[in-house]
């Protein structure tokens, strides 16, 4: 490997550390590692794309996934909003 190929491969390496830091903070606040939180991600991002495969537009989604949660959309939206603000 030679020079130029170890600094790409290092900047992949913060490329990813980068993408994966909201997960790790989340997952660390959720308690629980970070592969059983990506796994839920993916989970959720499944189960949204089936619900649009069946012709369910993006606020009934949102509405069914605050539903299912036992919080109201507007709090749903209010948690979503936060989240956009701290990792933008």
């Amino acid at each position: 490997m030679n020079g130029l190929e170890r600094r790409l491969a290092a900047l992949e390496e913060l490329a990813e550390g980068v993408r994966l830091r909201p997960y790790r903070e989340l997952a660390a606040e959720a308690g629980e590692p970070l592969e059983r939180f990506l796994q839920r991600v993916e989970q959720c991002r499944a189960e949204r794309d089936r619900l649009r495969a069946r012709g369910m537009t993006e606020q009934e989604i949102f509405e069914a996934t605050a539903t299912r949660m036992g919080i109201t959309a507007q709090e749903l939206r209010r948690r979503c909003e936060q989240l956009i603000e701290r990792f933008g």
